[in-house]
């Protein structure tokens, strides 16, 4: 099995104890899906949006935690299979290993059976075909080898999928016991964090991109009347989460404001798509885009206000 690893290392929140954190996962589909920009603009509106929601500082608090970044992704979603598919009807049955609580409501919408299990133990199921495809994210393909044995890659068209805010960048409870100034470099390198988690979602992509062409694998659109019913179950989730009070009911409309907002700060500091997803090695290098002038944006417009003091 592959053992490559990814260079950022985080807090992946569990559902029951960080319940805010967990419907957060589930309202990530509200950006582009481009590869570069779209992943910028999520992590910048989901940041922002995370660092505004005092329930969700809360959580961490409760915990005796101190959120750094409250709120990280690890790349759009994805879903890779050991097979080419041919159709809309080809769902009907498969094995989808699920990577988060969304996943199963929208695996089992398409006809599929969702599975859940650890990445390493998902690698020999793909290699043995005990299970058909997985949810998986640019940081976690390239880093894993996944695509290796699943290279077959099916993506939105336009859109994201949701469940895309997997994860957080926390210090335990003797923070607090640092001298202040300590504490606000430790803060303020929140920026330098920012740029290494985008970094590696795209040096990742990247890999796995590359991994599916020596595999002899393929990209392609998922069929637009699945896509719309996945669309259609992921809003459905979004009802839920409003239904029971764990957020705002302009939720939508707060998001798709960010959204735009931060596609506009995006484009102004120059950041842009070279081409498509499957054409990453055309057009992007390790290491070859500094995000940190988004991320000091981010600090500026959401971080600084919780900056120890």
């Amino acid at each position: 099995m592959n053992t490559r690893h990814s260079r950022v290392i985080h807090h992946e929140p569990r559902r029951a104890a960080y319940p805010a954190i967990d419907a957060y996962n589930k309202l990530t589909q509200y950006s582009s899906a481009a590869p570069l920009t779209g992943e910028a603009i999520s992590q910048a509106m989901m940041s922002e949006a995370a660092w505004n929601d005092p329930q969700l500082i809360e959580q961490y608090d409760e915990k005796g935690l101190t959120p750094l970044s409250p709120l990280l992704s690890s790349g759009d979603y994805w879903i890779a299979c050991n097979a080419e598919s041919s159709g809309p009807g080809d769902w009907d049955g498969r094995q989808i290993r699920i990577g988060g609580t969304a996943q199963g409501p929208i695996a089992e919408s398409i006809g599929a059976s969702p599975v859940s299990m650890e990445y390493g133990e998902t690698f020999e199921a793909l290699q043995r075909n005990t299970v058909d495809c997985t949810f998986v994210q640019g940081q976690v393909a390239g880093s894993t080898g996944l695509l290796e044995v699943a290279p077959h890659v099916k993506l939105f068209e336009g859109d994201r999928m949701t469940g895309g805010a997997t994860a957080a960048h926390v210090a335990g409870s003797r923070f607090d016991e640092l001298p202040l100034a300590y504490k606000q470099i430790i803060f303020d390198a929140g920026v330098d964090m920012f740029h290494g988690q985008l970094a590696s979602t795209m040096d990742s992509s990247l890999q796995a991109v590359k991994d599916v062409q020596a595999a002899d694998g393929t990209f392609s659109s998922i069929a637009p009347e699945v896509q719309e019913t996945m669309e259609g179950t992921q809003e459905e989730l979004v009802d839920g989460l409003i239904e029971d009070g764990r957020i705002d009911e302009d939720i939508r409309e707060q998001l798709t404001g960010s959204a735009e907002k931060w596609t506009g700060i995006v484009e102004e500091l120059g950041y842009e798509d070279g081409g498509e997803l499957q054409d990453l090695d055309e057009w992007y290098e390790v290491d070859s885009v500094d995000f940190r002038p988004l991320g000091e944006r981010v600090f500026e417009e959401a971080s600084l206000a919780h900056r120890p003091e």
